[in-house]
């Protein structure tokens, strides 16, 4: 009996700053093959509501800082995890 593994895949990673914009929000989310050609996304700056919450599509899993929602002044970076990647394979 053979073991075989599956072949890696590569994880592919999107940065941008956003300058606190909700223009520049949409224009990033709304792009049509933004989550078929990546798996996450670094947001600098992001924009954060008065609820203290990021937008982002059900596409993606919105991941903050820990300390996101005790804190005074707006998170500065957070990060998008493609949905299709399963939370259990996290580490």
């Amino acid at each position: 009996m053979t073991s075989t593994t599956a072949p890696r895949r590569k994880i592919r990673i999107w940065q941008e700053n956003l300058n606190k914009s909700i223009t520049a929000t949409f224009d990033l989310l709304n792009r049509a093959d933004l989550h078929k050609n990546w798996d996450i996304l670094l947001i600098q700056e992001p924009y954060i509501d008065t609820f203290k919450n990021a937008k982002a599509t059900r596409a993606w899993t919105v991941i903050y800082p820990t300390d996101h929602l005790n804190r005074s002044e707006k998170t500065r970076s957070l990060i998008l995890v493609n949905s299709r990647l399963s939370t259990n394979d996290w580490r």
